[in-house]
């Protein structure tokens, strides 16, 4: 048999070029607003020693196509702002394939501080009116639940109560912003009876009194304040939501008058209703509690 050459037909190779392909998008902090903000910017993207692409981005979700490589360090810059870098592996950058990654820039003349918990650095602790004198500090969840359990009597109350170590907070600085970030726990036996919740307004107040994570009990919990309290809307319409919490007022107050932490509770103790979030103590470090700071340098 002849090639196919000699019977006129010609001979193709194609070569499958492989990519990594993510979404971006930049947010700027806007003193105005207190809030980040969409914005534009300029980006660079290196790996191995090279540059690959550079160019404008858009006010808005970008689209970037790179080609492979086992990781790439990502620079955006925005003139009166913070630089940002960080580097990624092409499986960091392939999960923002449909979640786009977001950056957040901060002017020169502010920083910010992220505290992140886990079962060392995290203080927090379920409060249970049944089961008043027993300390729940090394559970898994921050509850605000009210509830029936019919081996313990009948209706109970659970609150939450936490504190973030904001020790890496300079003296003297203005806070700008601060919001608490609270996760939903979906592996929760609560999580599972969310469609029976009725509205599950919440309260986070200001702790005013010092307590030890393995001794605080229901009985001998700290006392709370009610001013600058937050007001948490229900979230029984969007199963799963997550709360992301405006915490300034409180945090401001907690330079002046001393950081002892926040406290999660109902409205209504009517039951049943609550709120089902994951604590520091959580296998899922993802899910664990987390506190944002942003202050004049």
């Amino acid at each position: 048999a002849g090639t196919g050459e000699e019977f006129g037909y010609a001979t193709f190779t194609f070569n499958v070029v492989d990519y990594v392909q993510f979404d971006l998008a930049v947010f700027m902090y806007d003193l105005t607003s207190s809030n980040y903000v969409l914005t534009s910017a300029d980006y660079s993207i290196s790996a191995d020693g090279e540059d690959i692409i550079s160019g404008a981005l858009d006010s808005a979700t970008n689209t970037l196509t790179l080609p492979i490589r086992s990781s790439y360090t990502l620079i955006i810059e925005k003139s009166g702002y913070n630089t940002y870098s960080e580097t990624f592996t092409k499986g960091d950058l392939d999960s923002h394939q449909s979640d786009p990654l977001e950056v957040e820039l901060l002017g020169e003349e502010l920083a910010a501080l992220v505290i992140e918990t886990d079962s060392t650095s995290g203080k927090d602790a379920i409060l249970f009116s049944l089961d008043p004198d027993t300390n729940k500090g090394e559970v898994s969840a921050n509850y605000a639940l009210a509830w029936t359990w019919s081996d313990l009597g009948g209706a109970g109350v659970q609150k939450s109560i936490m504190e973030f170590d904001m020790a890496d907070l300079p003296a003297g600085k203005e806070v700008m912003k601060a919001t608490l970030k609270l996760k939903f726990m979906s592996n929760s036996y609560f999580a599972d009876l969310y469609h029976q919740f009725k509205s599950n307004e919440a309260l986070l107040q200001r702790v005013t009194e010092a307590w030890d994570e393995t001794t605080v009990t229901w009985n001998n919990a700290p006392a709370v304040t009610t001013t600058n309290q937050v007001e948490i809307p229900s979230t029984i319409d969007n199963h799963g939501q997550d709360y992301t919490i405006d915490v300034t007022q409180l945090v401001k107050d907690q330079q002046v008058d001393g950081n002892f932490g926040f406290m999660l509770s109902l409205v209504s103790t009517d039951y049943y209703r609550g709120v089902v979030m994951a604590s520091s103590d959580h296998a899922d470090s993802s899910l664990r509690p987390s506190l944002e700071i942003i202050y004049t340098k």
